[in-house]
């Protein structure tokens, strides 16, 4: 089995401007990809959700918080996660 490097892209800025039309622009252009929304990442807070709308130590430091899950998804093994149909 051979192992394939692969890019890990990060798109950001306001909300509106634009950047999920651009990940799944970039993501059918691509053989593999996978494209992971904060915003679907901040919906799985049980406890302690602050609005990011709001600036705010606590809102800066749960937006540092969910780029690290979005990112630890990213790099998670293919095989660790299936969709059930």
């Amino acid at each position: 089995m051979s192992k394939e490097t692969g890019a890990l892209v990060l798109f950001g800025g306001s909300a509106g401007v634009g950047k999920s039309t651009l990940a799944r622009a970039w993501c059918s252009r691509r053989r593999r990809a996978v494209h992971i929304q904060l915003d679907q990442v901040r919906e799985m807070i049980v406890r302690g959700w602050s609005d990011p709308q709001v600036s705010g130590p606590v809102q800066s430091e749960q937006y540092e918080l969910l780029v690290r899950a979005c990112c630890a998804l990213a790099a998670a093994p293919p095989r660790t996660f299936s969709r059930s149909r």
